[in-house]
């Protein structure tokens, strides 16, 4: 702490001088009560061979103890930081043990208070912390003279009354031990509790917190849709069956979501619901049920189908007239023969049917007494394209249609707003078998199929007819395969690939399961059968990151451990101040200088003007605080007394010459204008990084992906969440910028008083008797606003903004 002095220490001198100093002591002649240094010289060598010593006693001044202490280092102010700090931790530890317990906290459903108080409410909580460990901090740092100087040894000038600790660094580089002090565990534990504070938990507050998709698996007993009643089951169309067969086919229409192309998948649902969910969206969140079922299948195993025998024929049509045509004969690899006549008015067509019943055909194929019947086939149906025009070229394949049952394990879950139901087609294929006789009787499913009812629903011949093209025979479900083709026989003799087999699969599978669907359909009132089951969600919900919480629970227990560990230092007992009212403002500091001669005389050998030359003089001097008053306690020898004297001459010499010099020295180095400019930057580019980005998101054009990114934290396998480094960046950038502000306003607090001096005489309660060290914040701008110091005012209302983080 600077001294600076005059020739005449008169009181009016004494306070001109304390517009020159910021965190410094100040000294004046307040009695004229002399001192005897007798007894200090006597004890001169003992006395410097310890500067602390942790069981002094209270200074006593009239009878009475000298135990002034700050506001914060009274038990019960500090006994609330403590509290807090511990019910922060207890805090943490609740929510994460409850997010861990539960799969998250509450379920997100994006309504504002939750965003509150997921993200505003632990920064809020962590800016509080960093707030009153700061206010801890500044009292201990600004009662760190006193308590050196109450040492029964007193302590050298350079550590007492020309001792400074701005900024956090320089208090944690003075807490460390030297060859001329020890340990000071006090301003130390006070100075880590801040730094881990603003360091580790309020950047990592807004983290804490996240909106993350949970997976919550829960096993239960699902209900399963019973069909039994209907065994074995008949197959009964409806026109709705064709419709759905056709619709699903054609236009990739979804009317079950039980029910593809490959699988007629038996339901199943949860307890909760009220009816089986039959229809294409099962649930309408995010949840996924899983259980053991059965699964319907059917299989076209098909050969290829070739032309064998083409000859004139005459064809009747059915009435009194006849027409030339031509008598087709088609076999397969296993000579399964089938013969058809046309007439030459037909330009060709799509057939499906079986080859061993042609009644289906007679109305275009007409049989006569000349036509010969093929012998049986093997296969069960056969689907052609043929086309006669200007040759005759016929492709196709005569197909055996299996049936089969099996159980399987089934996953119905909802992705991107549609329900999706799989199976496992492994083990599925492992233990199906042949729909036996006593579940469904399969030859209904393929009349069904094979029917000319397709012609009702869907006419190709119809619509060629309407379209002007040449007459085209469609038949069967080649009504359904023609329309896949643009009705058009030429396509699909001209399609070799393997989509023509794919199609027709897909025909048979997806009619085979329309059909089941009109027996669930048919079941769905019956008393449902209990399966066991899964039912895994996978709802967004607010989740404690485990990595986060757990650093969190960790440094809060290192704070109380360390706030314990100040307020049982910072106790009268064992930290004596020698006060008896706050020696805030400078007529407080007045008051404690003693007016003993030599006290006075050894200030104006401590130069201030050059920093290194004053840090060599001041460790000579020794003071401390006797009867409430500061003075000299140790003296150079008597041998040095002109030496000393003509130091306190060039000091005063100096002091004329270097005024320029210290009043540059004085100014804090936060007021500066590189600094200024440097603050005014970032608030600038912070504010237009902002707005920017409103901007964008307002248009749409505001990607996630950099905004959203989170890096998993895992120790030794266990998942403990995943963090966002955005979150923390802006967090860090927020405080970065709250604590450059605090600094201004820490700085400009305890310069005021002597800004209103410098501009001409005020009253006591504007000047000298008024300090704003213990006032904070809003109450700082108040009081600020009440003198009409508006330049403080303005500092300590942004520093409480500064404070407010979202």
């Amino acid at each position: 702490m600077p001294v600076y002095s005059s020739n005449n220490l008169n009181p009016a001198q004494s306070l001109s001088t304390l517009s020159h100093t910021s965190n410094s002591f100040i000294f004046s002649s307040v009695d004229g009560r002399s001192q005897s240094f007798n007894q200090a010289n006597d004890a001169k060598t003992s006395l410097t061979q310890q500067m602390d010593v942790s069981t002094a006693t209270h200074t006593v001044q009239d009878g009475m103890a000298m135990a002034w202490l700050p506001y914060t280092l009274r038990w019960p102010c500090f006994l609330a930081t403590v509290a807090f700090a511990c019910l922060l931790e207890i805090a943490v530890v609740v929510v994460h043990s409850i997010s861990w317990r539960n799969s998250g906290l509450v379920a997100d459903d994006g309504s504002g208070i939750l965003q509150i108080g997921s993200k505003f409410v632990p920064t809020l909580l962590a800016t509080i912390y960093v707030f009153l460990t700061s206010i801890l901090l500044d009292d201990v740092k600004r009662t760190e003279p006193f308590a050196r100087l109450s040492s029964p040894a007193g302590a050298q000038a350079d550590l007492s009354v020309c001792w400074t600790a701005d900024a956090w660094w320089d208090a944690l580089f003075s807490s460390f031990p030297n060859r001329r002090k020890k340990t000071n565990w006090a301003m130390l534990c006070a100075t880590l509790a801040f730094v881990l504070g603003f360091l580790i938990i309020s950047p990592l507050s807004s983290s804490l917190i996240v909106s993350q998709t949970v997976v919550s698996t829960q096993e239960t007993q699902l209900l399963q849709l019973n069909i039994r009643p209907s065994m074995p089951i008949q197959a009964k169309p409806l026109s709705e069956t064709y419709y759905r067969s056709i619709s699903s086919v054609l236009r990739n229409v979804t009317t079950s979501a039980w029910i593809s192309d490959q699988y007629a998948i038996v339901p199943f649902w949860p307890a909760s619901f009220e009816t089986a969910p039959l229809g294409p969206i099962l649930f309408d969140t995010d949840q996924t049920w899983t259980a053991t079922t059965s699964v319907f299948s059917t299989e076209l195993t098909c050969e290829p189908i070739k032309l064998k025998n083409i000859s004139e024929t005459i064809v009747s049509d059915g009435g009194n007239g006849v027409t030339g045509g031509q008598n087709v004969v088609l076999s397969s690899e296993r000579d399964c023969a089938i013969s058809y006549r046309y007439a030459y008015n037909v330009d060709g067509g799509i057939v499906w049917d079986t080859p061993n019943n042609m009644d289906g055909v007679l109305f275009f194929y007409v049989n006569d007494s000349n036509t010969s019947v093929p012998p049986p086939c093997s296969q069960d149906e056969y689907y052609i394209a043929a086309v006669t025009s200007p040759e005759t070229i016929v492709v196709g394949e005569a197909c055996k249609a299996s049936y089969f049952l099996g159980d399987s394990v089934v996953t119905a879950s909802l992705i991107n707003g549609q329900s999706i139901v799989k199976i496992d087609e492994q083990k599925y294929h492992a233990n199906r078998k042949p729909i036996s006789s006593t579940v469904a009787d399969i030859s209904t499913f393929q009349n069904a199929f094979l029917s000319s009812d397709w012609s009702v629903h869907l006419s190709a011949s119809d619509i060629t007819k309407y379209s002007h093209q040449a007459k085209r025979l469609f038949v069967g479900p080649g009504n359904l395969l023609a329309a896949m083709y643009d009705f058009s026989p030429d396509r699909m003799t001209a399609d070799m690939t393997e989509q023509k087999r794919n199609i027709t699969r897909r025909i048979k599978g997806r009619f085979f399961g329309e059909l089941l669907r009109d027996c669930f359909n048919d079941n769905r009132l019956h008393n449902p059968v209990e399966i066991p089951g899964l039912i895994i969600t996978s709802p967004r919900r607010l989740v404690v990151v485990s990595a986060v919480a757990i650093t969190l629970e960790v440094v809060l227990i290192i704070i109380l451990a360390l706030l314990s560990v100040v307020f049982v230092l910072t106790r009268p007992a064992r930290r004596p101040l020698g006060l008896d009212a706050d020696p805030a403002s400078a007529m407080s500091i007045a008051k404690l200088l003693s007016d003993d001669t030599d006290t006075m005389r050894s200030f104006l050998n401590i130069p201030t003007a050059i920093e290194a030359k004053a840090e060599v003089t001041s460790s000579k001097y020794w003071y401390g605080i006797e009867r409430g008053k500061i003075c000299l306690i140790s003296r150079e020898t008597a041998a040095s007394a002109t030496n000393r004297s003509n130091a306190s001459t060039g000091a005063q010499t100096q002091r004329g010459k270097g005024r320029t010099d210290l009043d540059g020295i004085g100014n804090s180095t936060v007021f500066g204008i590189w600094p200024l400019i440097v603050l005014v930057i970032i608030l600038t580019t912070v504010m237009t990084t902002i707005l920017t980005l409103y901007i964008y998101s307002q248009g749409h054009k505001l990607y996630q992906k950099a905004f959203v990114y989170t890096v998993s934290v895992s120790v030794q396998g266990v998942d403990l969440g995943d963090v966002n480094p955005a979150s923390i960046v802006t967090t860090l950038v927020a405080v970065t910028i709250g604590l450059w502000w605090g600094s201004l306003d820490t700085n400009l607090r305890r310069a005021q008083p002597f800004l209103a001096l410098a501009l001409g005489p005020v009253i006591g309660s504007k000047g000298a008797s008024i300090s704003y060290r213990s006032s904070y914040l809003l109450w700082a701008s108040a009081r600020a606003a009440r003198r009409k110091h508006w330049m403080l005012f303005l500092v300590c209302t942004g520093a409480f903004l500064s404070q407010i983080r979202m």
